[in-house]
């Protein structure tokens, strides 16, 4: 009696031989053959007498094909497999999917063969329906000697295969349609621009496309989307990222995802931990926590926005409500920030700012042109450049620290109402109209170069530290 070591011996021996008469085979033939099931239409099923031979372990093709008279809607359901959406070159829909399997029953492979057949395309109205679900159960274990594949097929029949395998869908249809398609563990390649609307519903993949004409609603998990132009589209993405040159109207919830789109129109957006890179936006509207955006241009920006980062080279005009955000900007026109808590922003050049209940927050500019307003508490500001054209600055809060450069020989007033002022400027620079100082309180009201100046600097609060320079 064998022990169970000579078993194993034995079994590998005949897995060896096996295999040797198989690349026997292989070697004799100069070329395999590839047959295909060709069915050229739902009406009639005809198919190709030639392409019904099913020798075991070759590539097989099952082709369904559809005449149409009408505007399609064409649903697409495929997973783990190879998809090409490829044009139709007339009126017409195919469907051609490209498989691999070894039985030791031939049976068995046409069993599967007739099913694939009887379930890949399908029409019930104006709308196809194309779908690779021609069996209910699948189960593949795998032993020290060999590999078995259990299907149970839709018609309710069983099989058994050493091997099978899906390798790749092509489906060709008209640009002129709606399109669904749902997949999963997919590569699909959308290989031309549609006219219509296209809907994605995808989980593990990778989703390439062209242009769409009206509307992109697309739900993605674990993904992959890139696209050329878009007009309108609304996204529900969680750990992906999505890659466009151009959406007008943009609408996305989003968590864990990135988004690279060159050029929005109008944005709209709640995301949590994503990454945004655009080079221009209209219109944005921002609901965020802990992302990181990197908009070259914006005409418009509504932004409320919990830590993260921001960064921005050109914005027109900006309302913002943050908290922990750490924000760099290059020229802005108009800046309005509500309720900022320990922010940190930076800014190249801007015409006005405005700063209102804001705590612990810190501005770094380069050079204000006009206006600025401060409101709050524990704030840091430090301008390295007053341009001469600037028209007023308020300080009003409490526990300020204000670091200003001003022109030498412009002429402004400088006043105020401060307890426990520290002031570092030069009185002896000024023409002196007020100076009432009481107890820890300090009222005054100093004119440079002229009394008759329409600038002016306004302070007032509780410990405001102010060191004033020239250029």
């Amino acid at each position: 009696m064998k022990t169970k070591s000579e078993k194993w011996i034995s079994s590998i021996s005949v897995y060896i031989v096996s295999l040797t008469l198989i690349f026997s085979i292989f070697a004799n033939n100069t070329k395999a053959q590839k047959h295909t099931v060709n069915t050229d239409s739902i009406v009639n099923n005809a198919i190709d007498k030639i392409n019904q031979q099913t020798t075991n372990g070759e590539e097989r093709i099952v082709k369904k094909q559809l005449k149409i008279d009408f505007r399609p809607t064409v649903n697409i359901e495929t997973y783990n497999i190879k998809t090409e959406i490829l044009p139709a070159k007339g009126n017409e829909i195919i469907a051609e999917i490209t498989y691999t399997a070894i039985a030791e029953q031939k049976s068995d492979i046409k069993l599967v063969q007739k099913n694939i057949e009887a379930n890949l395309l399908q029409k019930t109205g104006s709308t196809i329906n194309i779908k690779l679900d021609f069996y209910k159960t699948m189960n593949t274990t795998i032993s020290s000697t060999k590999r078995k594949t259990t299907i149970k097929l839709n018609d309710g029949s069983k099989v058994k295969l050493a091997e099978f395998k899906l390798k790749e869908i092509k489906i060709y249809v008209p640009a002129d349609l709606d399109l669904n398609v749902n997949t999963k563990y997919s590569r699909v390649n959308l290989a031309f621009s549609i006219n219509g609307n296209l809907n994605i519903d995808g989980y593990n993949c990778q989703f390439k496309g062209k242009a769409v004409s009206n509307n992109l609603q697309l739900n993605g998990k674990y993904s992959k989307f890139e696209f050329s132009r878009v007009p309108k589209a609304k996204l529900d993405l969680y750990e992906s990222t999505f890659k466009a040159t151009e959406v007008d109207q943009l609408a996305v919830i989003s968590k864990y995802s990135s988004l690279d789109i060159k050029k929005i129109k109008t944005l709209k957006l709640d995301g949590y931990e994503d990454k945004i890179t655009s080079e221009k936006a209209d219109k944005v509207s921002l609901i965020l926590k802990y992302c990181d955006i990197n908009i070259a241009q914006i005409s418009s920006l509504d932004l409320n926005a919990y830590e993260g980062s921001f960064n921005c080279t050109l914005l027109n005009n900006a309302i913002i409500n943050s908290k922990y955000l750490n924000a760099e900007f290059g020229k802005i026109n108009t800046l309005s920030l509500a309720e900022g808590y320990e922010n940190n922003f930076k800014i190249q050049s801007i015409d006005s700012l405005s700063s209102t209940n804001g705590k612990h927050n810190e501005f770094n500019i380069s050079v204000l042109n006009s206006d600025l307003y401060i409101d709050g508490y524990e704030e840091e500001i430090e301008i390295e450049k007053i341009s001469e054209q600037f028209n007023r600055l308020c300080f009003n809060g409490k526990y300020l620290d204000i670091n200003i450069n001003i022109p030498k020989n412009i002429a402004y007033k400088i006043y105020g109402n401060i307890q426990y002022p520290d002031l570092n400027l030069n009185k002896n620079d000024y023409n002196v109209a007020i100076h009432d100082k009481v107890d820890s309180s300090l009222k005054f009201e100093y004119y440079k170069n002229s009394e008759k100046a329409t600038k002016e600097i306004k302070i007032a609060g509780y410990e405001v530290d102010l060191i004033l320079n020239y250029y």
